[in-house]
């Protein structure tokens, strides 16, 4: 008598990423603030507060795995072109969502007449996503 292959359903979806609207984020607020603590501690612009703030005015735009990650992207204009740019990325699993979540957000930047979609951030991101290209600037501040 032979043994019958067991069939085991792996999901291989990837995960869904979400776009949390402005009248929405202070519904969320408490579940990606954690996510975004990190990060918003590695720079000055923003503090918690003032990104919440942002959101709310529709100033930046939230995005979410639930439970993984928050990130933030912002809309800039300039007299040449409309460029969108993730300002904020914290959470975990970063190799289960990146390419989801910036598949998301390219097209929502495409769909809002960008040009292009840049990330600002640490050196790292190179490495987590090689396809995009350092564009040679370097960021350099005096504080006043």
């Amino acid at each position: 008598m032979s043994a019958l292959p067991v069939m085991l359903h792996v999901e291989h979806s990837e995960p869904r990423v979400e776009f949390v609207p402005f009248w929405k984020i202070s519904e969320r607020w408490d579940e990606v603030a954690p996510h975004l603590a990190r990060p918003l501690a590695r720079q000055s612009a923003l503090t918690l507060e003032t990104l919440k703030t942002s959101l709310i005015r529709g100033e930046m735009m939230l995005w979410e795995v639930r439970g993984d990650m928050a990130m933030v992207s912002q809309l800039q204009v300039f007299p040449a072109e409309r460029i969108c740019t993730i300002v904020l990325c914290g959470g975990r699993n970063l190799d289960r969502w990146k390419r989801a979540a910036l598949r998301e957000v390219a097209a929502y930047a495409k769909a809002s007449g960008c040009t292009a979609l840049q990330i600002v951030g640490r050196r790292g991101w190179t490495r987590a996503v090689p396809e995009f290209q350092p564009t040679g600037e370097v960021v350099l501040r005096a504080s006043l």
